[in-house]
């Protein structure tokens, strides 16, 4: 965050996020040829992949909004529509932003006679005016609106009432008005001409003809024109569609027909990814049949890290997401560990395939996969080290907006500290405390401290000492000898939190006994305390004159 302004309590503003949210459909769109928008916590932000700078759309109701399920932007690549979670039992709801103001322009609601407490997938109509959004269980509710009218007119909805996971609209090349709208999912595909039909049942639903061929399990869907459909399954297959018939299956299109996940259109053809990173592009032929030209594989993050191993690594994640910049210049991909990627898609053609080189380059040098569990700041140098539960540690540099340092580890660590210089971590684990070196490309284990499930650690503000909690003792070190000073007892359950005074002189600790003590450094002597047994205290901080919060 960024402190604004110069009032007595100034307002906070995003500077930029790290992260990425997992959600139901397209966690990320392409703005222009350099900026992508993503989710990140309740937020959606809009990043330049190239200098990573980042502004967010932040709507007024931010605090009500649990997640983001979906997105879609139009074709004119204007506004963006974020399907949202709201508070709980409430029903979901729709935000279409304008990308040049960040501002929220409507809120679409569900119809008055039916609630839809997720929508799954959202598209717009090709001249940008109609949004579609395909509903979650039990009703599976397909509703489409005139955005662009003063509140948002409902024009129709119909129920499909199977499951039903991926919607498109139809890219009419003459400019009519009536679209054909696609739903599909599991042994579904499903047509309906919307156009002008308002209500329900003011739509007719056309399923598709098949033959004597049985329906697949759809896992996505595009138009690469106004009568020609691609699908995807998750059995391996690409089934093609014209007219609402099938017309051609292409099978294993993936090694090991391994499960197909998204699809997209390209200049070529078509782009199709799924599970173990598998990626391919298809070229369109006179006949209007399709070759595979190329096949490529996203490694995933942990493999670029420090600490994988042929034993600790594991394969890669499942791609299922696909953006394709405007010009066709960069592809940029989402996939199921939260990780976003550019690959050179105009490069294409001179690429390796043979899985040597990993041609897919993280945006912001990957992100936590999992829950981050600990976090410290360096305060002589803009880089912020965090924890997590999906195994790793990952030092961020804020003001470039990058992670420059990450390393995997067998267990999870459960706490981390940044020595004031930058050049030492400590880490917590259950069975250790570990203390490394920071060097340019790597994390040097120095010595290691047998604490028992350390999870919280803190260096004292001149980097000279450090303290440790291990169950309801905290624990003094000298940072360069690495000897014990002391110990701190006196609490009657596990440390929760520590805190270092400004002058190093005093340690705050609080833990879930309701205790709050604060210790005599010289000495190690309590010098004053408060108890509330019948509180469970979280963290506490040792204010800058000596107050504690």
């Amino acid at each position: 965050h960024k402190q604004v302004g110069s009032m007595a309590e100034p307002p906070l503003t995003f500077g930029h996020a790290f992260g990425l949210s997992p959600v139901a459909h397209n966690n990320v769109v392409c703005v222009d040829d350099t900026h992508i928008a993503f989710p990140v916590g309740r937020h959606i932000s809009v990043t330049n992949a190239e200098t990573r700078a980042s502004v967010f759309l932040m709507p007024e109701h931010f605090d009500k909004v649990q997640q983001t399920t979906a997105l879609a932007i139009s074709p004119n690549r204007k506004y963006i529509a974020c399907a949202e979670l709201v508070a709980e039992d409430e029903p979901a709801q729709v935000s279409v932003f304008a990308l040049a103001t960040g501002k929220r322009q409507r809120i679409l609601s569900s119809p008055v006679d039916v609630n839809v407490f997720q929508w799954r997938s959202l598209a717009f109509s090709a001249d940008g005016k109609v949004l579609v959004a395909l509903g979650d269980a039990p009703d599976y509710l397909l509703a489409w609106w005139q955005w662009d009218k003063s509140g948002g007119k409902l024009l129709g909805y119909a129920k499909v009432g199977q499951p039903a996971f991926r919607v498109a609209l139809s890219r009419p090349a003459d400019g009519r008005e009536a679209w054909t709208c696609a739903v599909c999912g599991p042994k579904l595909m499903r047509f309906f001409k919307i156009g002008e039909a308002k209500g329900e049942g003011a739509v007719k639903a056309i399923n598709a003809s098949v033959g004597k061929r049985e329906l697949l399990d759809f896992s996505d869907l595009c138009w690469l024109d106004d009568e020609r459909l691609l699908a995807c399954a998750t059995t391996g297959e690409v089934a093609v569609f014209e007219a609402q018939e099938l017309k051609q299956v292409l099978v294993s299109v993936h090694p090991g027909s391994a499960p197909l996940r998204c699809i997209i259109p390209c200049a070529k053809g078509f782009i199709v990814a799924g599970d173990r990173g598998l990626l391919s592009v298809h070229e369109r032929t006179e006949d209007n049949a399709f070759v595979p030209l190329k096949h490529f594989v996203c490694q995933g993050a942990l493999s670029r890290m420090q600490g994988s191993t042929p034993g600790n690594e594991k394969r890669p994640d499942a791609i299922t997401a696909l953006a394709l910049a405007p010009s066709e210049d960069v592809l940029y991909t989402s996939s199921g560990d939260c990780q976003l990627s550019a690959f050179p898609f105009k490069d294409m053609d001179i690429l390796r395939t043979d899985g040597v080189d990993d041609h897919f380059a993280p945006i912001s040098g990957a992100f936590h996969q999992g829950a981050v569990t600990g976090m410290d700041v360096c305060t002589r140098k803009p880089l912020i080290a965090t924890c997590s539960a999906d195994r790793t540690v990952r030092v961020w540099d804020y003001a470039e907006s990058v992670c420059v340092q990450s390393r995997v580890f067998v267990e999870e660590p459960l706490s981390v500290a940044f020595h004031p210089s930058g050049y030492h971590l400590l880490i917590g684990f259950a069975d250790k405390l570990r203390f490394y070196h920071v060097l340019v490309d790597e994390l040097r284990l120095v010595k290691e401290f047998h604490l028992k499930m350390c999870r919280e650690v803190r260096f004292a503000n001149g980097g000279h000492l450090f303290a440790a909690a291990a169950g309801p003792n905290v624990l003094l070190y000298g940072t360069y000898t690495l000897e014990p000073i002391g110990t701190l007892k006196g609490h009657a359950g596990p440390v929760r939190s520590l805190g270092w005074s400004a002058d190093d002189l005093a340690i705050v600790t609080c833990g879930v006994d309701g205790a709050v003590y604060e210790w005599a450094v010289d000495g190690l002597q309590r010098v004053e305390d408060h108890v509330l047994k019948s509180c469970q205290y979280n963290a506490v901080v040792c204010a800058e004159r000596g107050g504690v919060a």
